[in-house]
């Protein structure tokens, strides 16, 4: 008996130890580092996401930005465009906006059916009364996988049409892909360069950029149509002046201007360029 509460002294206090020990970084959306208060203050703002990566000796406090405009110089621009082209061995008009979305991780259904019978596994082993149906089965995760991935083929084709008036060419990207195979109709996926990726995109592995002919850009992780709509269609100054605002005053936690109700809700109906696709 003194053994096991001696042994739960010693537990308790090797890894209060180690807990009081780890090193904690806070890090900025360029990766650089900054002090927990100018951390906490953007983390509070509607413009970052933060997330903790945390090993035996390091807690690393990263984030993410959600919004934001920018200004490619000309060199910059073309650069950019000529990337584009080449991966995905396209001539786009550069007088044309650009909708660059670049999505995480694309799937195909034998991988993504490997990772439910693993999943499953775990589960049945937790709980062996419960019942699951076998991914194998043409009725249940084939149907569901195809019928998903038919629908936003077919929702891509009506995004074109009603698009069309803005001017603009839409281009697919992906950061990594385990066995999808591009078998679509109305659009294609294409490995981002990782220059392109690490220029617009930063530490973010999915959103979108519009990219105006004279280089003017905004990244958004996800955004209502209405306001994309805007964007699309009007001149940025006053946007940019709401941005610029809100960077100087994140303590204040408001959303002013452009930014109010900026993020995408869920909605059963489809929405155009408004989130990343999730489901394959």
């Amino acid at each position: 008996m003194k053994f096991f509460k001696y042994s739960l002294v010693y537990i308790f206090f090797v890894t209060s130890f180690m807990s009081f020990s780890q090193q904690k970084i806070y890090l900025d959306e360029n990766n650089k580092v900054i002090d927990f208060e100018n951390y906490n203050i953007k983390c509070n703002s509607f413009l970052y996401k933060c997330n903790l990566k945390d090993s035996d000796t390091i807690q690393f406090y990263t984030m993410r930005q959600l919004y934001k405009f920018g200004k490619l110089n000309s060199l910059e621009n073309n650069q950019v465009r000529l990337l584009v082209n080449r991966a995905t061995k396209q001539n786009y008009n550069p007088n044309k906006t650009l909708i660059i979305y670049l999505k995480d991780t694309i799937v195909g259904l034998s991988y993504n059916k490997r990772i439910i019978q693993f999943h499953r596994k775990i589960m049945a082993s937790h709980y062996p009364d419960k019942v699951y149906d076998s991914p194998n089965s043409k009725n249940s995760y084939d149907l569901m996988y195809n019928r998903f991935r038919n629908n936003y083929d077919l929702n891509q084709k009506k995004c074109k049409r009603q698009y069309a008036k803005y001017n603009i060419d839409v281009v697919y990207f992906y950061y990594r892909n385990f066995e999808y195979k591009n078998e679509t109709k109305n659009f294609t996926f294409h490995k981002i360069p990782l220059p392109l990726k690490n220029f617009l995109f930063k530490n973010n592995n999915t959103g979108y950029v519009i990219l105006k002919p004279d280089g003017s850009y905004f990244y958004y992780n996800s955004i209502k149509e209405k306001k994309l709509k805007e964007l699309l269609k009007s001149n940025w100054k006053e946007y940019i002046d709401d941005y610029k605002w809100i960077k100087e005053n994140l303590s204040v936690k408001i959303d002013k201007g452009f930014f109010k109700s900026i993020e995408y809700k869920y909605s059963s109906s489809f929405q155009c360029y408004s989130r990343t696709a999730s489901g394959y």
